[in-house]
């Protein structure tokens, strides 16, 4: 879906791929809405190459996934999106970037590696992508957009930091969201504890969320851990 993207929402959330959005802000999401509050969630990273061009990497995600090509992958990620959004009764938009694990430049896989990927320090063939993607954001107008903070440390996140930081330094309402699950995993949240601590919106009840997710089931057993709970944190850096 295309929206306009100059009507102007009290909440824009950029999310770097289908089911990011929800994950991280389901709750506040739900919450916004009830409060008459007007929501749009732009993904960026919402492509997936084909299988000529997809990484080992890529591939193991792709399979643990259950799926068997990366066609079968992106319709059921591009479907399970849609239904999430048209259910929750948000705008959204795709801006059809290719996600890090399947991006190739000049025949090159960008990404060999799950290390790679997760490192937080994207790729030089990725250098140019900041500046388009701020090219693409810089025109929309929302009383507040949330960009992901980056604390797994997959690159589209971190790439998405970067902008939300050139935006922040324009003076435009900016805030960032700690990535679920990243945050609660591999002891993330204590690194990240001081900001949880100073957190500008902490929501711990998140059973409505919780369903959400339920409704993104290419994905739902690799997000969610049987009893695990994403609480949503919000920050202003």
């Amino acid at each position: 879906m295309t929206n306009s993207m100059n009507t102007n929402f009290d909440y824009l959330i950029i999310s770097p791929h289908p089911d990011d959005a929800v994950a991280s802000l389901g709750q506040h999401i739900l919450n916004w809405q009830r409060e008459g509050k007007t929501v749009k969630v732009i993904t960026v990273f919402n492509e997936y190459g084909t299988e000529e061009l997809s990484s080992e990497n890529a591939w193991d995600y792709l399979l643990k996934s259950g799926f068997k090509n990366v066609k079968e992958f992106a319709t059921a990620r591009h479907l399970d999106d849609r239904r999430v959004m048209t259910e929750l009764g948000v705008e959204f938009e795709y801006l059809n970037y290719v996600d890090a694990a399947f991006r190739r430049f000049s025949n090159t896989t960008v990404y060999l590696t799950a290390q790679a990927l997760m490192s937080g320090r994207p790729s030089t063939f990725d250098s140019g992508l900041p500046a388009k993607i701020y090219a693409d954001l810089s025109g929309i107008e929302a009383k507040t957009t949330l960009f992901p903070y980056g604390v797994g440390g997959h690159v589209d996140h971190a790439i998405l930091r970067k902008v939300g930081d050139k935006l922040k330094k324009d003076n435009q309402n900016v805030m960032f969201y700690l990535e679920s699950p990243y945050l609660w995993r591999h002891l993330n949240y204590l690194k990240y504890s001081v900001h949880i601590l100073r957190a500008k919106s902490y929501i711990n009840q998140i059973d409505n969320k919780m369903k959400l997710l339920k409704d993104y089931p290419s994905q739902y057993q690799m997000l969610v851990h049987p009893h695990e709970k994403f609480p949503e944190v919000v920050v202003d850096r």
